[in-house]
């Protein structure tokens, strides 16, 4: 687990970004220039089609685009994936199906090759804090849809990402259970201290 290097400013100069599609040409993002500081909680809103996932698809360089990011004034092209240390939430839980609650959290730290005991002690941790203890033997079918989320949240910061991609994460929460949700995100990232695009 030594050696990762923590990146937290983004800074996102002229992004442009371009689909074509059977001779059609779609300019998602045109242009666009923002700064996400170190340590801040960023909220993005747009209406559907706006480019709010095309943006975060840039930031995790899921898409090819013209511009620049520059992660702590470091050009993305140049940095490795460790060294970015992103993580990302999306409105698709994304979970191991054949693996249990505890598995999936703790997949991410089992690939930086993190001591058993570590892994044991920060599944537990970040567990405690979404309130996901009872469930770590479950498997994700087990659960409902806003506990799936909560674990592919905990999944995602277990590892203590410099940064967090948040891609409308709660589109399949139930609508009275989504305000609910909603804090315990904000509360358990500002604890994280990661940047957060959101």
């Amino acid at each position: 687990m030594e050696g990762i290097r923590l990146m937290s400013t983004i800074n996102i100069k002229n992004l442009t970004v371009e689909f074509v599609n059977k001779k059609q040409r779609t300019v998602a993002l045109d242009n666009v220039s923002v700064e996400f500081d170190t340590g801040t909680f960023n909220v993005v809103l747009g209406a559907s089609g706006s480019g709010k996932t095309t943006l975060i698809s840039a930031i995790c360089d899921a898409v090819d685009y013209n511009g620049d990011i520059l992660f702590d004034g470091v050009d993305s092209v140049d940095l490795s994936v460790a060294d970015k240390n992103i993580s990302l939430v999306s409105q698709k839980y994304l979970l191991y199906p054949h693996l249990s609650v505890f598995d999936n959290i703790a997949f991410p730290l089992k690939a930086m090759g993190a001591r058993r005991d570590e892994v044991t002690a920060r599944v537990k941790d970040v567990c405690a804090k979404l309130g996901l203890g009872n469930y770590l033997v479950r498997r994700p079918k087990e659960l409902s849809g806003g506990q799936q989320q909560l674990v592919a949240l905990a999944r995602a910061i277990v590892k203590n990402p410099s940064v967090c991609l948040l891609d409308e994460p709660l589109s399949n929460v139930d609508a009275q259970k989504r305000p609910e949700v909603r804090k315990l995100i904000v509360d358990t990232l500002c604890q994280v201290g990661c940047t957060v695009v959101y």
